[in-house]
């Protein structure tokens, strides 16, 4: 059995609670693939605060690789494979990060595309369609940016592959 649960961990208060009931939900020797911000990636020591992965107050935990895997061993769990890269999340993740270096507040362009008064708002603006305009310019950059991680670490994503240790 294998259970994935991505982007979770950091918006929990108590992550242990969480782990733990997964691993109760595993069978012995299964696995869980856990995916998070990578709070060690070159973006958030450069932009701290101001990075897409920093998230605050909706992300609550702040996790580096050993963090992370001191976590899930205490929950029972063995690390048998470590991704720093995710399709879904990195290569937006980088271009974010590039728009955050601009003066104002950071996340712009992310928090123009939800779908409330704050987007809706945002959308009006001329400053959100220079993001969007400097989004379309920076996106191969990007992209090939949040690539290097397959090759040199560290990148924005961590996803750890967790086998439930047999009792």
């Amino acid at each position: 059995m294998v259970l994935r649960r991505q982007h979770v961990l950091e918006h929990l208060a108590h992550p242990c609670e969480y782990l733990r009931a997964a691993h109760r939900a595993l069978h012995d020797g299964g696995l869980l693939v856990v995916e998070v911000p990578d709070c060690s990636s070159a973006g958030f020591r450069v932009l701290g605060a101001r990075s897409f992965t920093f998230d605050y107050p909706h992300h609550l935990l702040f996790f580096t690789p050993d963090s992370l895997r001191c976590v899930v061993e205490r929950c029972g769990f063995q690390v048998v494979g470590v991704s720093r890269f995710s399709f879904e999340y990195s290569p937006y993740t980088t271009l974010q990060n590039l728009l955050n270096l601009l003066p104002g507040r950071p996340c712009r362009l992310y928090r123009a595309l939800m779908r409330n008064s704050e987007g809706r708002a945002l959308r009006r603006s001329p400053w959100t369609w220079m993001h969007g305009v400097l989004a379309l310019l920076l996106a191969g950059p990007a992209f090939a940016l949040s690539l290097c991680p397959l090759v040199v670490p560290p990148g924005n994503t961590l996803r750890f592959y967790c086998r439930k240790q047999q009792r």
